[in-house]
């Protein structure tokens, strides 16, 4: 049978080759497969994987720094009754292209446990799976397991029912495709909130900081000990995934000169977490403090040696135990021993207990089962087994970095981008807010101290709201040099802040609602028409969004005009041909008073923060316009031409 039917596999960079006649959802793929199991060889272009094989390795056909484990589906965990059954299931997952291979490997994983129930109750074939075996087996995972584990069994076997239906033939008896309905929501829900990971500690993140900045710069230290510090600073300051870290190159920090002379840094890094398929990955951009530029530097030097010799390109070159240029990337299994090392080290300096701790302290932080580690007791005459280390996984790390910013009033949107999320609900996972009397006390608090300091005055008419403030201050007889923390606590509890697209809205009263909220929000914020809206230089990148939509439209509708025009010509009558000027007209005069009323204010606002407070400390506390800056001249000339359409 000729093989001329190329399926591509693009981001796992293979072709797959099948009898061109072969259409794999359907029942011919049952035919398929006996052919295949003759044949024996699965016909990827590359790599050599037997359908008789116990285990399918996928790792070879992917450049990223993913857990190799995750790539290799072993079917020897399924019982041999069921095995193929499993192959057939996987390979057509593959062949869909629609899922990674280890979110492949995952339903495998999950089927397999589904037939070794089976197995243990004496059914041998899919066809003697009942409704009622289904039923029970769902009731025994929501009886010995979590909610999660629940809705995973019944995503995984329903996708096989149906599969298998479509492929083979149909085994899905009256009734049974409805027991895999998910159970209630807000319980699923409140699992999830329960079972999240933990911020890590205020005072504790603090102490680590310390440390592993004391643990990098301590030349008298292995190189393998100060790398790993190295690795977890950019971790602790950054937010990034740990594979993401562990994937920088030497020259992915990079330095941006901004408009008064002042350098600053980001990293440029690869992410491939929100991608949805495999072997893809995409630039991303984030913020770098000056602890996260030194940490990089500092890790430039250490590994330059072991980069030279063994030809490879990456920023971590990985401790002693790495001597392969197969090894790297390294993944975040590899990189686990190195962290292993390093928190021993830590605790050995006196800087941060970690060793053999006590479960109730530090409840919030992971609790590691270590082997094969001894260190030497307080009056070394003697060693000690090293059974657990008690340290923040990474995951954890990424949900301190998103609590800290959201915290200090970074916008949800702004989050999402920095930490590479696929959406809100995303960003809101990996955050703690403060539970205060307003919707968010820290992020009230913040704004205030600005406004209270001058270190943000407000853009536009503040409606006497500054008064008010400085009234304030005067009858309680505060200093705001010495009280400005107090001021902002009470001043918070009197002020209703809340934060909107584009602005912040300042009601005059704790107790009345705003007059505006409710249907007419969203339209409100979204075009920053609001009465009750204040802005300040910080926003200018979300300003700047909307000033480049409204661009955008206005291009959109020009295109859509001329388009009509040709083809209605004269049949157009005048409220028809009035229609798009009009629009294009409403859309010009909303750019219009965009960049004059809001984007020009806040640009020169922001050269005055940064002429005054230094790069360094606009950035970090708004780390959100480090794109406007690095670009404004560009943005610059362009809120020129925006100005320039007045009405």
């Amino acid at each position: 049978m000729p093989q001329s039917n190329v399926i591509t596999l693009a981001e796992l960079d293979v072709d797959y080759l099948i009898p061109e006649d072969v259409n794999l959802e359907s029942d011919q793929y049952a035919t398929y497969i006996d052919a295949l199991k003759k044949q024996n060889v699965l016909p990827f272009s590359k790599g050599n994987i037997l359908y008789s094989d116990d285990v399918w390795d996928f790792s070879g056909f992917t450049t990223l720094n993913i857990p190799a484990s995750a790539l290799k589906i072993n079917f020897a965990n399924a019982p041999e009754e069921f095995r193929d059954d499993v192959k057939n299931y996987v390979l057509a997952k593959i062949l869909d292209n629609q899922l990674k291979i280890q979110s492949i490997h995952s339903s495998a994983k999950s089927l397999w446990q589904f037939f070794r129930y089976a197995v243990a109750r004496h059914i041998y074939t899919v066809d003697d799976i009942t409704k009622g075996f289904v039923k029970d087996y769902l009731q025994m995972i929501r009886d010995t397991k979590s909610i999660t584990a629940l809705r995973i069994a019944k995503t995984n076997i329903k996708s096989f029912f149906l599969q298998y239906s479509v492929n083979f033939h149909n085994i899905a008896q009256p009734g049974i495709i409805a027991l895999f309905e998910y159970d209630d929501h807000k319980a699923f829900a409140a699992h999830k909130e329960q079972n999240r990971s933990k911020d890590i500690p205020h005072d504790y993140a603090i102490k680590l900081r310390t440390a592993l900045n004391e643990i990098a710069h301590n030349e008298t230290l292995p190189v393998d000990i100060r790398a790993a510090a190295c690795v977890y600073i950019i971790l602790m300051q950054t937010g990034l995934r740990i594979g993401e870290v562990l994937g920088l190159y030497p020259d992915s920090l990079q330095v941006t000169t901004l408009f008064n002379g002042d350098e600053a840094y980001y990293f440029n890094y690869r992410t491939w977490k929100r991608e949805h398929l495999n072997n893809k990955a995409t630039t991303a951009r984030t913020a770098a403090n000056s602890d996260a530029k030194a940490a990089f530097d500092l890790l430039n030097t250490l590994h330059k040696d072991k980069r030279a010799e063994m030809n490879m390109p990456f920023l971590y070159m990985g401790s002693k135990r790495f001597t392969k240029a197969s090894q790297f990337p390294l993944c975040s299994n590899d990189f686990r021993e190195d962290a292993f090392d390093l928190m021993i080290a830590i605790d050995q300096s006196g800087l941060l207990d970690t060793v053999n701790l006590d479960e109730s302290r530090y409840p919030d932080l992971h609790r590691y089962s270590v082997r094969h580690r001894l260190i030497k007791s307080d009056d070394k005459k003697s060693s000690i087994k090293v059974t657990t280390l008690t340290f923040p996984d990474t995951q954890q790390f990424r949900f301190h970095c998103c609590t800290e910013l959201y915290n200090a009033g970074v916008s949800f949107e702004y989050i999402k981008r920095f930490m590479s999320h696929l959406t809100n609900e995303m960003v809101k996972h990996h955050i703690y807010p403060a539970k205060t009397p307003q919707e968010n006390m820290e992020y009230a608090t913040t704004v205030l101290k600005g406004i209270i300091s001058g270190e943000t005055p407000i853009l536009g008419p503040d409606k006497g709201l500054t008064d008010k403030i400085k009234r304030f201050i005067e009858e309680n007889n505060f200093s705001v040099a010495r009280d400005l923390d107090e001021i902002s606590k009470q001043l918070a509890l009197k002020i209703p802040i809340r934060q909107k697209a584009g602005g912040v809205c300042i009601k005059s009263s704790q107790m009345r609602d705003c007059s505006i909220d409710g249907p007419t929000d969203d339209f409100y914020c979204a075009y920053g028409v609001c009465p009750n809206i204040f802005h300040f230089y910080y926003m200018a990148d979300i300003t700047y969004r909307q000033c480049k939509e409204l661009e955008e439209v206005i291009g959109v509708n020009r295109i859509r005009e001329q388009m009509f025009y040709a083809e209605r010509g004269n049949a157009l009558n005048k409220t028809e041909r009035n229609a798009y000027p009009k629009q294009i007209q409403k859309n010009l005069n909303m750019l219009y008073s965009l960049a004059t009323k809001k984007l020009a204010p806040e640009l020169e606002d922001l050269k005055r923060a940064i002429s005054e407070q230094g790069a360094e400390h606009v950035f970090q506390a708004h780390p959100e316009i480090v794109s406007i800056v690095g670009n404004l001249d560009v943005i610059e000339k362009e809120v020129a031409t925006w100005m320039s359409l007045k009405p």
